[in-house]
């Protein structure tokens, strides 16, 4: 599958980390969507941990105030 417009423009977290891998890689690299694809998952599981992290620091603080 190849970059088309409407695929960075449907999917603009795809698009984001096709712009990450490409600064990150050798110059003027190209990156195919499949080995974009294949990052998505680990973005979700890196903003799930930190969004429970918080949540869990929220209520570690309300449960100190509480007692």
């Amino acid at each position: 599958m190849r970059w088309s417009n409407k695929l960075r423009q449907d999917h603009r977290l795809l698009a984001a980390l096709e712009k990450l891998m490409q600064r990150l890689g050798p110059a003027g690299s190209r990156v195919p969507v499949q080995n974009v694809a294949k990052v998505v998952p680990f973005v979700g599981v890196f903003i799930g941990a930190s969004m429970n992290s918080a949540i869990l620091g929220s209520v570690a603080a309300d449960a100190q105030r509480y007692c």
